[in-house]
């Protein structure tokens, strides 16, 4: 049978109606049960999508922290590490030096001169400047110029107390008010025998005024009487005008005691001010040399390295050096950035997922919290909601993870637990209100 026929015969077989009902014709037990099997299966995808439930998530990031979280330290100055203090782990006190930077001042001379400002502030406090003692001091880089301006201050000050010339100048007033008044008990004397004499002279010319108006004396002998009481009357008011200059330089020389000891109080005061000054300058000045050349630890705590740093190691303004994590027991703190969009449905009390990002939670699990608190504003686009956390960070494996102070992560707020059927039949709701509205 060549190709031809067989071609043939294949087209009659294909065309023929036995064939065509055979090839047609459904069983019906497939019919029947299909039906059944179908309509099953999707009742019960209905029923799943009623009883399960998928929750609808709202995502932020969350940083997690402790209540006295971790403080920075960061270089203020560019250039080298002239020394650390410090070993990475160790403890520090507050304020405690961690490392100095290169600089042109000897660290041990303003130490000293440090602690010697502390001292001559004391003292000039308690009003006893007179105790100051200074050293001259050639190591101070930029503070030198303010030292050496301290100690001329010093100087002047210290020169003024000891040359005193306004004790000096009271104690030779007094001098000059004894002999004054040496002088006045003398003028007193003489101002009585003067008082006596005139009242002499007086009852004499008295008498021999009567005589000579009774003709019994020669005009002569009345004019020289007159003469002697004229005379004695003018000496007398001579010694009291005397008396009475005396008493008036008196006064004017405790007076002058008085300006001396007003401008003695007036002149130490203004020195006392200017040292002031000057100290105070001083000590602004190695407080801005601190701030700048050494690093300091701004609490008690633990002290960790950011790099590891060693001496002459190069540094720019901004590093962070070093960071100091507080002693004792601290309590988890987290803090959210809600986003705008969704933010309306975020209320407080609803559970929170926390995927951190240093632990993948495929492997160590996540951390269970809940909303606490919601800022009623909004700021840069974002809501910052407070979560509470457990005191100790344990995920859902069982890995405590409270070692670390500081963590970032993801925080997922469950805002509802959506049934899947709702899920498939809201955006044909949200189509079917869209048109109802048109």
């Amino acid at each position: 049978m060549d190709r031809s026929q067989k071609e043939e015969v294949e087209k009659i077989e294909l065309r023929s109606e036995e064939f065509n009902e055979i090839v047609s014709m459904v069983p019906y037990w497939f019919e029947r049960w299909g039906i059944v099997v179908v309509f099953s299966f999707m009742l019960l995808i209905l029923i799943g999508c009623w009883f399960f439930k998928y929750p609808d998530i709202v995502t932020a990031r969350v940083d997690i922290t402790i209540d006295n979280p971790p403080s920075s330290v960061v270089s203020k100055a560019t250039g080298k590490i002239e020394k650390i203090f410090v070993v990475d782990n160790g403890q520090v006190c507050k304020n405690g030096i961690l490392a100095l930077l290169e600089n042109p001042a000897d660290f041990n001379e303003v130490f000293k001169m440090k602690n010697g400002i502390d001292s001559m502030s004391k003292l000039i406090k308690d009003n006893c400047p007179d105790l100051l003692e200074t050293i001259g001091y050639t190591k101070l880089g930029d503070l030198q110029a303010p030292y050496s301006l301290f100690l001329k201050q010093f100087n002047d000050y210290k020169n003024f107390i000891s040359l005193d010339y306004h004790y000096k100048k009271v104690q030779t007033i007094r001098k000059e008010i004894q002999q004054q008044q040496s002088y006045l008990v003398k003028l007193k004397y003489k101002s009585d025998n003067t008082r006596e004499q005139l009242d002499l002279t007086k009852k004499q010319f008295r008498r021999d005024s009567l005589l000579f108006k009774q003709n019994v004396i020669a005009p002569s002998d009345f004019e020289k009487s007159q003469s002697l009481y004229l005379i004695s009357k003018n000496t007398f008011e001579s010694v009291n005008a005397e008396l009475l200059t005396s008493e008036m330089e008196v006064t004017r020389l405790q007076q002058s005691i008085l300006d001396l000891q007003s401008q003695k109080l007036e002149q130490t005061s203004q020195q006392l001010n200017v040292l002031k000054e000057s100290l105070e300058v001083l000590s602004s000045r190695v407080q801005e040399w601190e701030k700048l050349y050494l690093l300091k630890a701004p609490m008690d705590g633990k002290v960790t390295f950011t790099r590891f740093w060693t001496a002459n190691q190069d540094i720019k303004t901004g590093d962070v050096v070093f960071t100091v994590v507080a002693n004792g027991s601290n309590n988890f703190i987290a803090k959210m950035q809600l986003p705008i969009q969704s933010s309306g449905k975020v209320k407080i009390g609803q559970k929170v997922i926390i995927k951190l990002d240093d632990y993948p939670y495929m492997e160590f699990g996540f951390i269970k919290a809940s909303i606490n608190k919601i800022s009623l504003v909004s700021t840069n686009d974002f809501y910052y909601a407070e979560v509470n956390l457990p005191q100790k960070l344990i995920t859902t494996y069982g890995k405590d993870i409270s070692a670390k102070k500081e963590l970032r992560g993801s925080g997922e707020i469950v805002v509802q637990d959506k049934r899947l059927l709702y899920r498939f039949i809201l955006p044909f709701k949200a189509v079917l209100n869209k048109s109802a509205i048109e």
